[in-house]
């Protein structure tokens, strides 16, 4: 099938939202004619794989936010951003003297 847009909306194979037509991928999951879907994908393409489905008890959402430093709207951390700060001026300041060092 090209890659073009489809003429008509369909629902999507991957996760059975609305297409609009002309749509070169679908809003909702991003699904498009190289990742899956054909001209006669017209139907729901089934459930989602296993660990997709909100039943790992292993998993803690907030405790993961905590170790890659975001808060919970996936902004960085106060403390992440100062920190990125001040590395930036300590490499800039060691940058400016090095150049002094060899520019005198």
């Amino acid at each position: 099938m090209p890659a073009g847009p489809r003429r008509r909306p369909f629902d999507c194979p991957h996760c059975g939202n609305a297409v609009p037509a002309k749509a070169l991928a679908c809003p909702a999951c991003g699904s498009d004619a190289s990742s899956g879907w054909s001209d006669d994908a017209d139907a729901w393409a089934g459930d989602l794989p296993g660990g997709y489905d909100g039943d790992d008890d292993d998993f803690d959402y907030e405790e993961t936010l905590r170790r890659e430093g975001l808060l919970d709207d996936g902004v960085p951390a106060a403390e992440r951003v100062a920190r990125a700060r001040l590395t930036a001026v300590v490499v800039i300041l060691v940058v400016c003297v090095l150049l002094w060092q060899i520019l005198r």
